[in-house]
């Protein structure tokens, strides 16, 4: 199966999926059917080419912000086309009784399905479909053919001491008779070992082309936000063209062993496009911040003249060259069928792999003609987009859905849009599902991870980051594989964390079946001091900010002692305490969420600007300082207690784990951000880095508000996470003291037992200060204590052994 090999958008024709006469076709089918990982690298191949390199001249023609916020958005809108086409693919299928379409054919069915007035046109759109396929195929041979002679250009120019330019159009013309042999290959097998070559180039090549754009990098402020109107259909052409990948989905989907985890909000689509879209973001983003107005059609042409940045250039251009031959077999299955049924042509005759040889030719010249005529690499790459990759991924998808609908009723088809708005954003949906998951994540823990930077290092702490992630997330995916086997063995639908704990000791080893109860109250009391150890960084988090802003509010005339600012606190979170019912608890919830989304927008911008080079910061740290590293970083991955409640509340469980489920897609997303603000964060601010990085801001009124706002936020979800230890605590002791019958008596209780737990809180600091009696800070010193008590590692792991 071509598809698995190559890696490449050659797949989009039906004359790829004939597979070989073998002994058992149901083996065979099987044999050739792909996992979700491999078609999750099928679809990152085919998006990642020649486009991302183009990203930094894209942002050029939209200034840095325009660019910043509107490669998302498009991406947003080719994903969402892509998802009519599956949508569209299916409902025509069983419409017409088939198992499978292309484009093409997907698009003469839904003409067939649609307006009367239509329909006669059904064959029209089908072959303006293959027109359009054509156009970008051989659009990405003239741009692959110029992208190697340009790139050689500045490599001979590199090497040579004269700096010899040789002209593009001389590099093309030497290029041609090489690209001519090379495409004289027939057989697929030999066009997959070429790609699997370039694909080991380009992976080499993007790792040290980001790492030269993450040196000496300037200030946001001294590049252009925003671009002449005049410039923007530049922009959006070069955008369009990288989302390139639309002629994959169906043949991709067909061939998946689990065709139902491509589409939905965590498949396998949205997951591959999500990384695409940061890949781009991120090249954009950094090459226009570094080389300005000065960068070039490719972001490899801007590299310097060093033998590292040289080797690159060739490493590109050998991988792309080795790569036109896989773009090109796309039209040549497309036209040769069709010029051998015109003239009947027999598979055998001489006279046949003679016009199949000037087919070739033909194709190879003609894309070299035109990239002679238009030797512009930026330019040819907006002209493809804008001409052919906007039609297949942005105008026929909703036509497509528009004539497929057409005879649904029409009341069903206004309301469509809505029902989909509302089933993703309900709260048992995998949307809803996945905003609790990263809610539940992101705390004061996600500023504190520039500290923990600095007591690894910059190279250990980006290591080791995403190993501590990977590791959280495979301890929560044994969480969920052993509660799916005991609720099999016990019989029960759902179970809490300490149930889980208890039951499995209860079928674990008979030296240990006695300790069940002592394994659920362990449960218990790690859950417990977990959450009141947040509750404790929470206000002191709280305490620091609000000092930190009246000291810059006043230039540092008043400070305020730490323990005032906690004890200032004590009587408004007691009132906040006394809130009982969820709902009133989500609406601040919400309001925790908007000030923390744009506060920590404002960090990173901050963060951007006037980066120092990657080696002014130590690479490692003593190793003494470690264990305060482990302790924030497992700190932060915090979600562990959530992972059960949140899969059993849920439409779809089974969406919830797998390798493109709701957990892996949440906690890459956590991962990625944590990663980013660790690095950014000790790189601008080195050993100074605070507990907080909120506390390193500039006193300025922007940044002066962004702690404050993060203060509010914190101190809102404060009651949230005090809920859990009331929810056990109070039934407990109304059970003890027989309370439950008593109403007055049992709500004076509980309101004086919420009063005690946020005073013991807010009153820790003192117990501590006489245990610790070191100089390290308390923010960092707590979140270290809770995580080791938090057992994100270790309990999971018992449980499922």
């Amino acid at each position: 199966n071509f598809t698995r090999s190559s890696l490449v958008p050659i797949s989009i024709h039906k004359n790829l999926y004939q597979k070989k006469e073998c002994k058992s076709e149901s083996q065979s089918q099987t044999m050739s059917l792909t996992s979700n990982t491999a078609t999750l690298m099928h679809l990152l191949k085919g998006n990642i080419g020649t486009g991302i390199l183009a990203m930094p001249s894209a942002f050029a023609n939209s200034g840095l912000l325009v660019g910043t916020l509107g490669l998302p958005l498009m991406g947003l809108i080719a994903v969402h086309c892509m998802h009519l086409l599956i949508n569209a693919h299916i409902k025509l299928c069983a419409k017409f009784s088939s198992t499978f379409l292309d484009y093409d054919e997907v698009a003469e069915k839904a003409f067939l399905a649609g307006p009367k007035f239509f329909r006669n046109k059904s064959k029209l759109a089908r072959k303006t479909v293959i027109l359009f396929l054509l156009i970008t195929q051989l659009g990405f041979c003239c741009i692959y053919c110029l992208f190697v002679a340009e790139n050689i250009r500045e490599f001979i120019k590199g090497i040579s001491k004269e700096r010899i330019d040789i002209d593009v159009k001389v590099l093309l013309l030497f290029e041609l008779p090489f690209m001519i042999l090379f495409n004289y290959i027939h057989r697929l097998k030999h066009l997959a070992i070429a790609s699997t070559i370039a694909n080991g180039l380009q992976i080499t090549g993007f790792f040290i082309v980001f790492y030269n754009l993450f040196q000496n990098l300037p200030s946001v402020e001294s590049r252009p936000q925003t671009a002449n109107l005049s410039r923007l259909p530049l922009y959006f052409g070069t955008a369009i063209y990288a989302f390139e990948g639309i002629g994959l989905v169906l043949p991709l989907q067909k061939d998946m062993i689990e065709p139902s985890a491509f589409p939905g909000l965590c498949g396998v689509l949205n997951t591959g496009m999500v990384i695409v879209t940061c890949l781009y973001v991120g090249m954009g983003f950094f090459g226009f911040l570094k080389f300005g107005n000065q960068v070039k059609g490719s972001v490899t042409l801007n590299l310097p003249s060093t033998p590292l940045y040289e080797t690159v250039q060739l490493m590109f251009s050998l991988a792309i060259f080795l790569s036109y031959a896989l773009q090109l077999y796309v039209p040549i299955n497309i036209i040769w069928p069709f010029i051998k049924r015109t003239y009947n042509l027999s598979e055998t005759s001489r006279r046949t792999q003679i016009l199949d040889y000037c087919l070739r030719t033909f194709l190879v010249t003609g894309t070299f003609i035109l990239a002679a005529a238009i030797p512009k690499l930026d330019l040819f790459i907006s002209l493809v987009g804008a001409v052919s990759s906007s039609c297949l991924a942005l105008i026929f998808p909703p036509i497509i859905e528009i004539f497929t609908l057409w005879e649904y009723d029409i009341k069903f088809f206004r309301r469509l849009p809505k029902e989909k708005l509302f089933s993703k954003m309900s709260l048992n949906s995998n949307m809803g599902t996945l905003m609790h998951l990263l809610k539940g994540n992101i705390g004061p823990g996600l500023l504190a991870i520039p500290k923990a930077f600095s007591n690894a290092g910059l190279l250990v702490g980006t290591i080791g980051m995403p190993i501590i992630g990977f590791i959280s997330v495979y301890s929560m995916h044994q969480l969920i594989k052993s509660h799916r086997k005991i609720c099999e063995k016990f019989g029960c639908s759902s179970l809490d964390y300490e149930q889980i704990a208890e039951r499995s000791f209860a079928i674990g080893p008979k030296f240990l079946q006695n300790k069940a109860d002592f394994a659920r109250r362990a449960v218990i009391f790690c859950l417990l001091v977990i959450q009141l150890g947040v509750c404790c960084i929470y206000v002191l988090f709280v305490a620091e900010n609000v000092g930190e802003f009246i000291k810059g509010a006043t230039n540092k005339k008043i400070q305020i002692d730490i323990k005032l600012l906690m004890l200032a606190q004590l009587p408004f979170l007691i009132l906040f305490n006394f809130v009982r019912r969820l709902k009133h608890l989500a609406v601040l919830s919400v309001i925790a969420n908007f000030l923390q989304i744009a506060s920590i927008f404002i960090v990173f911008q901050h963060l951007f600007t006037n980066l120092p080079p990657s080696w002014t910061r130590p690479a490692t740290a003593d190793i003494t300082r470690l264990p305060l590293y482990f302790g924030t970083a497992i700190y932060s991955f915090e979600g562990i207690g959530l992972v059960i409640p949140l899969q059993k509340d849920m439409k779809q469980p089974e969406a919830f784990g797998g390798l493109c489920g709701v957990l892996n897609t949440g906690m890459t997303m956590l991962s990625c951000l944590f990663i980013a603000m660790g690095f950014f964060g000790f790189l601008k601010f080195g050993d100074d880095v605070k507990a907080s990085i909120t506390l390193n801001l500039p006193p300025t009124p922007l940044y002066q508000a962004v702690q404050l706002s993060f203060a509010i936020a914190v101190f809102l979800t404060y009651t949230l996470q005090l809920y859990i230890p009331i929810n056990i605590i109070c039934p407990y002791f109304r059970k003890k003291f027989n309370l439950e019958d008593d109403c007055l008596k049992s709500t004076v209780f509980e309101n004086c037992l919420r009063a005690t737990i946020v005073c013991g809180t807010c009153e820790y600091r003192s117990y501590f200060n006489l245990v610790f009696n070191s100089k390290l800070k308390l923010l960092s010193l707590l979140r270290m204590i809770i995580a080791a008590l938090r057992k994100n590692l270790t309990l999971p792991a018992h449980i499922y052994a």
